[in-house]
């Protein structure tokens, strides 16, 4: 895998560290990038708290560097719950959204 650097602070930073670290230029020329196709994530959501998520990054057929994350809970436990209070959460504002009526309508 090699790796692409596009944005600008990121080149310039890249380049930095590049000059200042023999070390540093040494690892970035050899690009030895491991790829984690599947684990464990822990993620921090401002409402319900830390979630415990596996996940799984399967290549899409016909492209190298297409791929799809998915994440998943396991049954039973705290982040399963949480995904399912988010749940429940994100639909009820959904109904009332579509519920409420618009600006023009009153």
């Amino acid at each position: 895998m090699t790796l692409t650097i596009t944005t600008c602070p990121a080149r310039s930073l890249i380049g930095e560290l590049a000059m200042r670290s023999d070390a540093f230029r040494r690892m970035w020329d050899k690009q030895d990038v491991h790829t984690y196709t599947k684990g464990t994530k822990r993620f921090l959501h401002p409402a319900v708290g830390e979630l415990a998520l596996t996940h799984e990054t399967p290549a899409l057929p016909g492209d190298d560097e297409l791929s799809i994350a998915v994440y998943n809970a396991e049954p039973g436990t705290p982040a399963a719950d949480a995904l399912k209070l988010l749940a429940s959460w994100a639909a009820t504002q959904n109904q009332e959204t579509t519920a409420a009526p618009a600006a023009s309508e009153h």
